[in-house]
Formats: C-alpha cells, structure tokens, sequence
C-alpha cells in the first residue's frame, strides 16, 4: 500500500522493474535536490542582503539580525496560534535562541556557537549575516520568512517577483518545497511525494496553477481537509514559479520513452499516476509557463 491506502499493484512485475524504478527514483530526486539547492541559495541571499540593508549598514549594527526587535511579532497578522509565534514569544527562531553550549560554555548565542563549531565563522569578531545565513537550514529559512517586517519582505518577494499581497502564497511555496527537499534528503521515494498535511495548500496556489489537491482520506486516525495535500505533479508546479524545471522534467519525460520502447508501459503509466499526473503530454509541458 502507498500513503494513500491505495494497492500500489506489483502483480506481474519483474526484480529487474524494481531496479529500474528504484534508479528512476533515484536520479529524479537528484534532479530535483539540485534545483532546490538554486531557490535555497537565491533565498539566503535575498534575505541576507535585503535585512543587512535595512538593519545592519553601519558597522556597529553587524548583528542587528540577533535582536527581536528587527523581527514582527506574527501574531499580530495571523492570530497568536499561528505556528510562527512560538518562534517569537517562545525564542524558538534560530536567532533568538540562547540555549547553545560548546564545551564548558554554556547559554550561548547561536553566533557564539556557531564561531566554536565553523572554523569559516569563527575567523569573524562580528560574523556578518550573508556569512551566518549559510548555516541555515530551509526550516530555518522558513521561520525568517515568516518573521521579517514588511519593508524587508517587501524587497525579498520583488526578488521572486512576487508583491506584499503574495506573502501567504510564497511561504506556502516554501513549506511545500521544504517538504519536497526533506523527502529528497531523507532518501525515501520521491514519486510517492505526498505534502505533508500539516498546513493547508494556499488558495491562490490552487487556483493560478490548476493544483489538484487530494480527496479526504484518513490520515494517522484523522480527516484531513481535502486542501491540504499534494502530489509530485503538483508540487513541481510550485517549484516552477521560482526556477527552471526542465532537467527535472527530462528525467520523467526519459525514463517514459524508455519503458515505451521497451513495452513496459505496465510500468510508466502506473507511476506517472501515482506521480499526480497520468499524462505523459502534461509531463512534457511542466514548467513551461515559468
């Protein structure tokens, strides 16, 4: 059975089918680790210099990216149950944390921790922001999103040319691709992707770009809002609003002529279902509109 209780059909198929998907596997998720790895790079920048350039232009100010006070409390937009507020009245946010310890050095910054554990920091009196910003993780990256004030978040959304109205839908894209590099990174199969329902898909998302969201279904012993997941097909469609897609799509549209020139289509066609999207015609326009 797949995620979704649905029989994922292995009757007549060979060790050699399962070696084949497995490569598949295994080669998309390549694909789609490296252009991920272009949008994390591109947002780390953004961030970096657009909050150094409101924030920290004197050299005093090096580690203004520490202080609260340059960050917006999200309750005040989303309510005080919104995820986003433990990062900030709790001090979960990487940043405000000061539960660090190295050695015998205890309740340090994560600057103070991470010149201990970076030799590349630790070369640094006052590490700048473009320098710590490496060692986030998309979680991370996330959580600042979330948190910045407007004239910042401003400027990083005209960098993905995106306005301040779309601040939901790029958060929304970044969950979904964090999820869709944790998956890659945690080795497990790719074409069965599933987000991961703990947030619900944005509206707009849906509507621009046709998403197709999964029927309610049980999950874990709970129903789950039928907005609240997705597909690889889909997820791809979201990563395309942010880079090229074209390598990732040529590994599908590959691995398809493959086994129809081979007469396997008992294989391909299966998979590019279970991938979110059954036409091989839609495959090979994705990302097109990008």
């Amino acid at each position: 059975m797949d995620k979704d209780n649905k029989s994922l059909g292995y009757k007549n198929k060979s060790f050699d089918d399962f070696l084949s998907l497995y490569a598949f596997d295994k080669e998309l998720s390549k694909e789609i680790l490296a252009v991920i790895s272009l949008f994390e790079s591109k947002l780390k920048t953004s961030l970096a210099y657009h909050f150094c350039e409101t924030f920290c232009f004197e050299p005093l100010d090096t580690l203004e990216y520490l202080s609260k006070d340059n960050y917006e409390d999200p309750s005040n937009s989303y309510g005080p149950r919104h995820p986003a507020c433990k990062d900030y009245r709790e001090n979960k946010f990487i940043l405000f944390k000061t539960t660090y310890s190295y050695g015998q050095r205890h309740n340090l910054d994560y600057v103070e921790y991470l010149k201990n554990i970076k030799p590349y920091i630790g070369r640094y009196t006052k590490p700048p922001f473009w320098v710590v910003i490496k060692s986030f993780n998309m979680g991370d990256l996330l959580s600042m999103v979330r948190l910045l004030k407007r004239p910042v978040l401003k400027e990083v959304l005209k960098d993905f040319n995106l306005i301040l109205a779309n601040k939901d839908l790029f958060i929304n894209s970044i969950e979904i691709i964090k999820d869709l590099r944790n998956t890659c990174a945690h080795f497990e199969l790719i074409n069965r992707f599933r987000s991961s329902g703990s947030y619900p898909i944005n509206n707009d998302l849906i509507t621009n770009l046709e998403l197709n969201t999964l029927s309610p279904n049980s999950y874990q012993g709970r129903r789950r809002n039928n907005q609240y997941r997705i597909r690889l097909f889909d997820a791809l469609k979201v990563l395309a609003l942010f880079n090229d897609i074209k390598p990732i799509r040529k590994v599908v549209v590959r691995y398809y002529d493959r086994n129809v020139s081979i007469r396997k289509k008992y294989l391909i066609l299966p998979l590019l279902d279970r991938m979110g999207e059954p036409s091989i015609i839609e495959w090979k326009k994705l990302g097109d509109f990008s």
